[in-house]
Parts: structure tokens; sequence; C-alpha cells
């Protein structure tokens, strides 16, 4: 049995035994003598919990990957405790959302041990719950939250790449099969054309409903960012701001954000163009029904019978009907008057604040300090974790 089981044996190492463990042979984890185990834990013991606590009982973390750890949130592993219980050595290490547990035991522990091991972790808690209070209103708290513009931003941009991929694939053309053997070749090309054309058509109506989505998400997050401490501190303000119709919250940003020091020209061509995608927007979202907005076509009828002015290919006609008002050069068109709009508000705002906007507004998870309301960008959007070494011996808490 090792002595990192019992909880009460663990102990900080003096210097001399830090030093000495870099230096230290151990077994590999294949001897048939000794055996490493990791746990990684995720809901048995919380990780929060567990940093409290080894806080309390220890002090700041002594692990020698503390060294290693960037002055940031994007680091492989966070804090690290290096313990002694007994002659051997456990090691906890914090990732971004789990904690390894490591060390070695005459036999590999079962899923039973490993409960126990939490079991017993946890119910110590209460020997230092003053120290590991403290502990824990020492942290700043903040509550993650998805920033939907991000979000919409990255669903636009693979849309039009979509719309644009599909919008350029060709096809012959076909003349109607006269022999049996011409038949299945037409079959085949009619059937791809239609397929390409109906997901042309879905990730179009995607794409149009989802532009003008998009500005109005930039143009609500650059004010939630910057908007001024008596707009934020105040709800019934800060909610009547973000209520305005579109054309008022651009037009007054300058009055109710900071960093706009050159205003919001409206006789810009980004703007005017910004503002016909978004009254264009209602129609299509609300799925008004307007014979005249959306007729393209006039088709006479001798009692029953369809009298077209002008002949068409039954397939190519039934293609482009399907997308009709959605076609795919008036659909990127849109979009990238969406960005550059996007981008000319930004070339309005102060270097310093553009900078941090940018930087929030290209992540995909934010932070908010419920506390002192302030914004940020917590985690690097590259975020990783991994098992260190080759161990077969691994418990996962939720697994």
């Amino acid at each position: 049995m090792s002595y990192c089981l019992l909880v009460g044996s663990w102990r900080l190492p003096t210097k001399e035994e830090h030093l000495g463990k870099l230096q230290l042979k151990r077994p590999i984890p294949s001897s048939p003598k000794r055996a490493l185990n990791v746990g990684v834990f995720r809901r048995l013991i919380s990780p929060l919990d567990l940093y409290c606590y080894l806080q309390a009982r220890f002090g700041r973390p002594n692990g020698f990957q503390n060294l290693l750890k960037s002055d940031s949130s994007d680091n492989l592993i966070h804090w690290q405790y290096e313990l002694l219980c007994g002659e051997d050595w456990l090691d906890i290490s914090g990732f971004t959302t789990s904690v390894h547990i490591r060390f070695w035991t005459d036999k590999p522990l079962t899923k039973q041990d490993w409960s126990e091991f939490a079991a017993n972790v946890k119910r110590d808690f209460s020997s230092y719950g003053e120290r590991k209070s403290k502990a824990l209103k020492a942290l700043e708290k903040w509550r993650l939250f998805i920033n939907p513009y991000k979000r919409i931003k990255d669903a636009t941009d693979n849309l039009s790449r979509d719309v644009a991929k599909l919008a350029s694939r060709e096809f012959p053309k076909v003349d109607l099969p006269s022999k049996k053997s011409q038949f299945r070749r037409y079959e085949i090309l009619v059937k791809e054309k239609i397929e390409n054309n109906r997901a042309l058509q879905e990730k179009g109506l995607a794409l149009k409903f989802l532009t003008p989505v998009l500005a109005e998400s930039f143009v609500n997050m650059i004010i939630f960012l910057t908007c001024k401490p008596e707009v934020r501190g105040n709800e019934r303000v800060y909610q009547d701001t973000v209520r305005k119709q579109i054309d008022i919250r651009v037009a007054t940003m300058p009055l109710f954000c900071v960093g706009f020091p050159r205003g919001i020209d409206i006789n810009s061509d980004q703007y005017k163009d910004f503002k016909r995608v978004m009254d264009s927007r209602n129609d299509f979202l609300h799925g008004n029904v307007d014979p005249i907005r959306f007729g393209f076509e006039d088709v006479y009828f001798d009692n029953k019978t369809p009298l077209f002015k002008e002949g068409h290919d039954l397939v190519d006609m039934i293609s482009q009907n399907a997308l009709r008002f959605i076609e795919p050069n008036t659909l990127i068109a849109e979009l990238e008057a969406v960005r550059k709009f996007c981008n000319y508000i930004l070339d309005q705002m102060h270097p310093y604040l553009r900078q941090g906007a940018e930087v929030l507004l290209d992540s995909v998870e934010l932070g908010w300090n419920t506390s002192d309301r302030r914004i940020g960008a917590l985690l690097s959007p590259n975020m990783a974790e991994m098992m260190l070494g080759d161990i077969s011996n691994v418990f996962y808490d939720d697994i």
C-alpha cells in the first residue's frame, strides 16, 4: 500500500527532498514491483474545491510545473503540487478542466480504490474549512458566457464558403433523351443538379437569415463592450439602449459608448449598404407574402392550359426559381457589405479600445466578472488536455 492513499500523511517536501527528486530514479510503470496510478478528476472531486483545500493546507502550489507556466491562462498545466507521503511522491496537477493525481502503489488501484480515495480527500476538506473558505473568497469569480457575434460570424463564414462552392459547380447541358440508352445518363445529371440546387437553396436561405443577425449582434456586442459606466450601471437605461431600432443604435453609439472620437457617418457608403441589408430582412425573417415584390414572371392560361411568353428548359427553370431572391452573388455581396460595415465601426474607435474589442469579438467564450461587471477573454482558444507519459492504468471519474 502507498501512504498517498492516507490523506493525513501528505506533507510538503523540504528543499533538499525536492532537489533530490529531480535525480530520483523510479521504477518504470511496467515494473512488477510497483504500479504508477493516474486519476483524472472532473466530478468526484471539484478542481476548485481541491485547489482551495490544498492552498489552505499547504500554501501556494510548489510543483516544478509552476516555474514553466506563462503569465496567462494559456497553459497546459496551470498549477501543480508535489507532496510527500512517507517515501512516496504525490503529484497533483491542475489542467484547464480537470485535475490529474499521480502516485505509485504496490498494485494498480481499482475503480473502487479511487472512489474511496476521492471520498477521503473530500472528507478532509472540513478539517481546513475556515482557511479553505478564505482561499475561495480570495479568488475572482467570473461567469462564462457565449459570444453570440462570434458564433454567428463563424456560421456565416462557413455558409458563404459552402454557397460559393455549390454555386460554382457547373453541369453540362444535356438534351432530352431520344433513346432508351441516353435516359440513364440524363437521369443522373438531372438528379445531381437538383440535389446541388436543393443544398444551395437551404444554405442560401440560412445565409440570408443570418447576415442581418450578424450585423445586429456586432452592434449589440460593441455597445456591450464600450457603453459608458452610467449606461452599464443602470439596467433600464442599458436595455432601452439595446432595444432601439438598429439605425438609432448605430447613430447614437458616440452618445452612449466610449471610444468614438469621430462619430458615425450615416452618409458613408458602408452605412448605406448596411442599412439596405437591414431594411430587406423583415420580409424574409417574417415570411411576408408579397406577390408584387417577390413576383418574377408572368404566365397566361387558356382555361387550364399554361402559356409562357418565353420558353424554358424545365430543369433550369425549376433550379432558377428555387434560388429567386437568394441568388448566391447577392447573398455573398450582402455578407461582404456587413463585414465592411463592421470594419468601418471599428475604424471609428480609438485604437487602444479597438484592439481590446477585436480580441473579445474573436473569442467564442467570454467572461463576466459578477462583482465589478468587467468583461474578459479568459481562456485560450487553443485549449488542450493530454495525458503525460505512456500510462496504461488511468482512472477517469466520469467514465
